[in-house]
C-alpha cells in the first residue's frame, strides 16, 4: 500500500539523506554489549531489530522493543557502529512524539535499554 508518511516527509527531503549523520547513535557500552549479543547469536542472527511495541502501562502507550533478526526488513535502517549492527523500524525512528531519531542508545550490563534523547527535543523551531 501507499506509505503513510504524515510529518515525516521533512526528514526524507533531498538528495543529502544519506550525508547526514547517523540516524541513531550508541554509547560505547552499549556497541560492546550489542556486539557480544551479536557474537554469542553466530552467523544466523545478522543484526539485532528494535521496534515499537504496544505498552498500556507506558505514558506514551508503546515502548521499544529489541529482538535478533536474521535479515532486514523494507523500511527499516541499518545503525552499524563498532561491531553493533542494529535494523530500525521506520515506524520507531520517525514516529513524531518519541521517535529514536537523533537519539543514543545507551545499555548497561543487565540489558536494560535506556534512551536519551537529542539535546533539541522539544522544538524552538
Amino acid at each position: 500500500g501507499a506509505m503513510h508518511t504524515g510529518v515525516a516527509v521533512r526528514w526524507l527531503a533531498g538528495p543529502a539523506r544519506r550525508a547526514m549523520p547517523p540516524s541513531l547513535k550508541l554509547t560505547g557500552r552499549c556497541a560492546k554489549t550489542l556486539a557480544a549479543l551479536l557474537e554469542s547469536k553466530g552467523d544466523r542472527v545478522s543484526a539485532i531489530r528494535i521496534k515499537m511495541v504496544n505498552d498500556w502501562s507506558s505514558t506514551t502507550g508503546f515502548t521499544f522493543g529489541m529482538e535478533f533478526a536474521e535479515s532486514i526488513e523494507p523500511g527499516e535502517e541499518v545503525i552499524e557502529q563498532e561491531g553493533a549492527r542494529l535494523y530500525v523500524e521506520a515506524s520507531a525512528l520517525f514516529n513524531t512524539e518519541t521517535g529514536l531519531l537523533g537519539s543514543t542508545l545507551d545499555m548497561d550490563e543487565t540489558l536494560e535499554l535506556t534512551i536519551i534523547p537529542p539535546p533539541s527535543k522539544g522544538g524552538s523551531r
